[in-house]
């Protein structure tokens, strides 16, 4: 069985996220922080979620694909599928960029890798501050219609629908 994914035209939205920790570093914070981080990162994609959709009650995408591209920090072994993104997903869920980060709303993630490319952010410690090199990742987001499966398109399955 093959199975084919055409990226047919522009993004209908783009932005760039950074600091996003890897699921080890997150998993390893403390639950306290943990929160911490997560309410940061969902607070801001849904700011970002709602300057692209503005004050539109519908969802701006009925089915999504999204488009991970990773600049790693360094040029040292990395998983590049290892970044956290959920509390962007789950941040653009809250401001309506499609109405839920499930499968029936989103059947693909994909992750690029796209080069070495780490910005210096000023970390607080609890010594001093410090300037560590934090992980640059550039969201796309692109409306999916179809898919190609062995040879034929294939509309998405409409999955459960939401009440």
């Amino acid at each position: 069985m093959t199975s084919c994914l055409n990226i047919v035209g522009s993004p209908v939205a783009s932005f760039e996220v950074l600091g996003l920790p890897s699921q080890n570093t997150f998993y390893n914070y403390h639950f306290r922080t943990k929160a911490k981080v997560t309410k940061e990162f969902r607070e801001l994609a849904k700011s970002i979620g709602t300057d692209i959709i503005g004050w539109s009650d519908t969802p701006l995408i009925k089915r999504a694909m999204v488009l991970v591209k990773v600049h790693v920090p360094h040029e040292g072994i990395m998983d590049i599928h290892n970044v956290h993104i959920k509390p962007i997903m789950d941040g653009l869920s809250d401001a309506g960029v499609w109405a839920d980060d499930e499968w029936t709303f989103i059947p693909a993630v994909l992750y690029l890798w796209s080069g070495v490319g780490a910005e210096l952010l000023e970390a607080k410690g609890k010594k001093k501050k410090r300037r560590i090199r934090a992980r640059r990742t550039i969201f796309e987001l692109y409306e999916l219609g179809s898919v190609e499966l062995n040879g034929s398109m294939q509309n998405l399955p409409k999955g459960r629908t939401r009440k």
